[in-house]
């Protein structure tokens, strides 16, 4: 047999090569081993535990010491074989190849005891089946399993082994099981330290090291440590050699700019970068969104917490819950959130995602995550999604980091072996209409103390010179009034779990008659912009404020939202610009042309400037 199967009794005993150093942390999960192996009722075990975790490692590290004599409970006379598919399976072009070797195998356990070292122990399931049989490897050595003549000591994931184990109760029963707890800080850099020097790579300082461990735990969504640390320092590497060459040392600058290359926002990396983003968002919300007060301070809040490391790292970082009639802003809040702290962001219609696509949104989010681990998801209409998608997004909330199928392929639809997928640092920022009936019934402000929630316009704070007990019952009615909106909310159509996982659950409502006007002037002013931006034309509308209040006066209707606006401007504005703007030639590069508009309200434009002087846009009025 061990012709076939390596002996890895010689091969790590005295004179052979030595197992990877371990750490203490290490030494509870190599007792659990000991215990299993030494145990007279099964004495087989299988270490689960993520990709690049040191499973191997361990049990690397136990076949030594038995080896030298360590362990009293293996002899030192056991024949300790490494065992793989293709061991079993190579060279078995003929029936009953494959049987001969196992009882090979069998026969010689009867006389010395065998230990079959599996790595990837899911990978022999189904070894040795053929057609209109499905006996394989396990089947056929169930019963020297059971009386210990051969004894497993393998590793996998917990996914993969359970996935091809689970249905099999006698095999489960034969398996002690020992779950790999997560690495430490230590243990990462201990095993990224021995892959730099297997690779024999340039060694890197302890600066460098240290701030790739930490880079690699916030930026890289894909993967468990060390996995995620050797992955950073793998690319990172190869874009440095390309530039300073192969012998040159890794700097922190050649890890930033990976990082950058895989999409992460450098503001991050600056000391500053953190106030600069807070800051950003504070200054130029107005740019991009009228109102939404309490939207804003709900992400501002999370924001600033994951910033400055005051949140709790095990949960996602963004989770913001947005409820209220239609056309309020609460979509454009968070894509305007995304942009002004340099989040990529995406946009999820949550009606195409309905139970019997729960697959294809996990494969989204998974690939999503790859490209960019700061990604913030916008659930639009929350309510829509089949109730085991909801599910999916509230184990995020819950867990931040899940184990998932990773999916390879050309068009990325083949799941393969569970990876991890880290989610704490993106954002789950979901909309939705349900419960938009208990807004306007819990939170209708009364005159003696307006609130301000989404549109309104004041704060439901507690007034200057109020005394605990006052500031206490303000915010207690404030959370009682939040609860009844989440139940609210619940009765819409959004699972209760799922509720209770969003850290800020925001009301919205319609604008009033002067943030109408302030969002027609907004929208009007990005209109403007693209014409400049496209046709090289500074336009100047020289009676604005009528056309505002012309708009506000006809299109302002508080239960019908703000769409209206983007009509109003593309009807109204639009239509009179576009045939005069037609007829202006431009070239790419040219220099921006000042001219100015005035608006009719019945043919459109006549055009009136120095730089387009007899060219009539419309007709002036008389």
């Amino acid at each position: 047999s061990e012709a076939i199967f390596p002996n890895l009794m010689r091969t790590l005993g005295p004179g052979g090569r030595r197992p990877h150093a371990l750490t203490p942390e290490d030494q509870p999960t190599l007792n659990h081993v000991r215990s299993a192996l030494g145990s007279q009722e099964s004495g087989s075990v299988i270490v689960l535990g993520p990709a690049g975790s040191g499973k191997t490692q361990i049990l690397e590290a136990f076949v030594s010491e038995a080896a030298h004599g360590r362990v009293p409970e293996i002899p030192r006379t056991m024949r300790v074989l490494r065992v793989d598919r293709s061991s079993l399976t190579a060279g078995n072009e003929l029936v009953g190849n494959f049987e001969s070797r196992v009882g090979t195998l069998r026969a010689a356990a009867g006389y010395v005891p065998v230990l079959l070292f599996a790595d990837e122990t899911h990978s022999l399931r189904g070894a040795g089946a053929s057609k209109g049989s499905n006996i394989d490897f396990f089947d056929m050595v169930k019963s020297d399993l059971a009386d210990g003549t051969i004894r497993i000591a393998g590793t996998d994931t917990a996914a993969e082994f359970y996935g091809a184990f689970g249905g099999d109760s006698a095999i489960l029963r034969r398996l002690q099981v020992v779950h790999r707890p997560v690495l430490g800080r230590e243990r990462v850099l201990q095993a990224a330290d021995a892959w730099i020097a297997r690779y024999r790579l340039p060694p890197i300082s302890a600066e460098v090291r240290n701030f790739a461990y930490i880079a690699s735990e916030r930026f890289i969504a894909i993967g468990a440590q060390p996995s995620k640390l050797t992955g950073l320092i793998d690319r990172a590497y190869s874009r440095h050699r390309t530039v300073y060459g192969s012998n040159a040392p890794l700097t922190i600058d050649a890890l930033k700019e990976t990082l950058v290359s895989m999409g992460v926002d450098p503001l991050l990396f600056d000391e500053s970068g953190a106030d600069a983003s807070i800051a950003r968002l504070d200054n130029n919300w107005g740019e991009f969104v009228i109102g939404q007060t309490m939207t804003r301070e709900a992400l501002r809040t999370q924001e600033f917490a994951r910033l400055h490391d005051l949140r709790d790292t095990r949960r996602i970082a963004i989770s913001v819950l947005v409820v209220g009639t239609f056309g309020t802003g609460k979509t454009l809040s968070g894509m305007a959130f995304a942009q002004l702290t340099g989040r990529p962001h995406r946009v999820l219609n949550m009606a195409d995602y309905p139970d019997s696509q729960l697959e294809t949104f996990k494969r989204l989010m998974v690939q999503q995550q790859r490209e960019n681990a700061f990604t913030l998801y916008i659930a639009d209409e929350l309510h829509l999604a089949g109730p085991k998608v909801q599910a999916f997004l509230q184990s995020i909330l819950e867990n931040g980091v899940l184990e998932l199928p990773d999916y390879v392929g050309p068009s990325g639809t083949v799941p393969t072996a569970t990876t991890f997928v880290d989610f704490r640092n993106a954002g789950i920022y979901a909309t939705t209409n349900a419960g938009m009936e208990a807004v306007a019934r819990l939170y209708a402000a009364p005159e003696d103390r307006p609130v301000r929630l989404g549109f309104a316009t004041a704060s439901a704070a507690p007034q200057p010179g109020s005394t605990i007990s006052q500031a206490m019952i303000a915010q207690r009615d404030e959370l009682l009034r939040n609860q009844s909106l989440r139940g609210a909310i619940a009765e819409g159509g959004v699972i209760p779990a799922l509720v209770n996982r969003f850290v800020h659950v925001v009301p919205s409502q319609p604008a009033t008659r002067e943030q109408f006007r302030e969002v027609v002037a907004l929208e009007l002013r990005k209109y403007l912009r693209q014409i400049q931006e496209t046709r090289g034309l500074n336009i100047t509308l020289e009676n604005e404020a009528a056309f505002l209040d012309a708009a506000t006066e006809v299109y302002y209707i508080p239960d019908a939202g703000n769409r209206v606006v983007r009509l109003v401007i593309e009807r109204h504005i639009g239509a009179g610009l576009n045939a005069g703007l037609a007829r202006i030639p431009h070239a790419a590069g040219a220099p921006v042309r000042n001219v100015s508009a005035l608006f009719n309200g019945q043919t459109g434009f006549a055009e009136f400037g120095p730089d387009c002087e007899g060219l009539v846009l419309g007709t002036r009025a008389p």
